[in-house]
């Protein structure tokens, strides 16, 4: 999943092409596109796959 690698902004906003021919930013204001990318950075990084979950 290119969009959650950390700090990686230009991937993520790639995959919401297809969505949104903006990118994000057509939809939400440049801070706020930063914020999801950093929210989505530390889901990835704190995940369990399901097969490892308690």
């Amino acid at each position: 999943m290119p969009c959650l690698v950390a700090g990686d902004k230009e991937d993520c906003v790639a995959t919401w092409v297809d969505l949104a021919s903006g990118g994000p930013e057509a939809i939400f204001a440049d801070p706020d596109v930063d914020a999801l990318v950093e929210v989505l950075a530390a889901v990835q990084a704190t995940a369990v796959p399901e097969e490892n979950a308690a």
